[in-house]
């Protein structure tokens, strides 16, 4: 007997018919796959009908495949993404669809250190004349702090250059020009 792939002391019409049964064996898996394809893109359609989106249903069946300490730390990773682009997360919306879970000067503070981190311009979207205004761009010195923080850090291979939290510190008085950065 002859292992797969041996075939060389086959006579070119055997070899031949192992291509033939070959092809006949892929052509029909094929044609199942074709089949299975449009069945699941109508069964997506019918999810689709009924309220379901695809991507939740994809989830679904990555998550089913996950054990549990997968999920958990996969939730915990998007909850901490969300949080730092500022969604609001397991809070319920009031009346007007808004869903304020602090007030309104630390939002301006966060919102602006958001910004300060990503690099954004130090541009308020706020009242110059506000306290609102004042509370973003002390938000935005510390993010810009932070950023500054992290890539010095990374530099020198340390995970971190301040023994304070960032809540803990005051905000950058200046910050070497990297406002304008």
């Amino acid at each position: 007997m002859t292992d797969i792939g041996d075939n060389h002391e086959l006579t070119d019409i055997q070899r031949q018919a192992l291509l033939m049964d070959n092809v006949a064996k892929i052509e029909r898996l094929k044609a199942d796959l074709a089949t299975k394809t449009a069945e699941i893109r109508n069964a997506y359609k019918v999810a689709k009908a009924d309220g379901i989106p695809k991507k939740d249903i994809d989830y679904v069946l990555k998550i089913k495949k996950q054990d549990d300490d997968e999920v958990r730390q996969d939730l915990r990773r998007r909850a901490e993404l969300a949080r730092w682009m500022r969604v609001p997360v397991g809070v319920t919306p009031d009346l007007f669809d808004r869903a304020d879970t602090e007030p309104f000067d630390e939002k301006a503070f966060n919102d602006g250190r958001v910004v300060g981190m990503a690099g954004g311009d130090r541009q308020s979207p706020y009242d110059p004349t506000s306290t609102d205004e004042q509370n973003w761009l002390q938000g935005y010195d510390e993010g810009q702090q932070a950023l500054k923080d992290a890539f010095v850090a990374r530099q020198m291979g340390a995970t971190a250059t301040s023994d304070q939290e960032p809540d803990e510190r005051e905000p950058a008085e200046e910050m070497d020009g990297l406002e304008d950065a």
